[in-house]
């Protein structure tokens, strides 16, 4: 596979942004209600709060649209977060926590190491 430059969402406190989830994305479409009020919230999440164990962040074609991305869904954010893009090159359109690391910014990635699966189960 070819490399291709992605960008990623960064904040320093909250580190990398690994994407977006609402409830939608745990029910059928016949086990969900629409008049569950957390059922159609967004949740943003970072590296720093992985419960997924998720290993591979969101990355954006360019530079303009992570800043907007940032701008459209952290409007009111002020000094809360200090988010900005940052390039890494990948051959996935997902940069996994490796590519992370390789472009400087593996102190951002808090433990989406232990997301990473080992190709041996034997305890060393």
């Amino acid at each position: 596979m070819s490399s291709k430059t992605k960008y990623v969402i960064i904040d320093p406190s909250m580190g990398v942004f690994l994407g977006t989830y609402s409830m939608k994305d745990f029910f059928e479409e016949d086990d969900a209600t629409e008049d569950v009020p957390e059922y159609s919230k967004s949740y943003a999440l970072f590296a720093v709060n992985n419960p997924f164990g998720i290993s591979r962040a969101y990355g954006f074609e360019c530079e303009e649209d992570a800043s907007s991305f940032i701008e459209t869904s952290f409007p009111n954010s002020g000094d809360e977060f200090d988010m900005f893009a940052v390039p890494v090159n990948t051959s996935d359109n997902y940069p996994s926590v490796v590519d992370i690391i390789k472009a400087g910014y593996g102190d951002f990635t808090f433990d989406m190491l232990a997301g990473l699966e080992s190709p041996s189960e034997m305890i060393h």
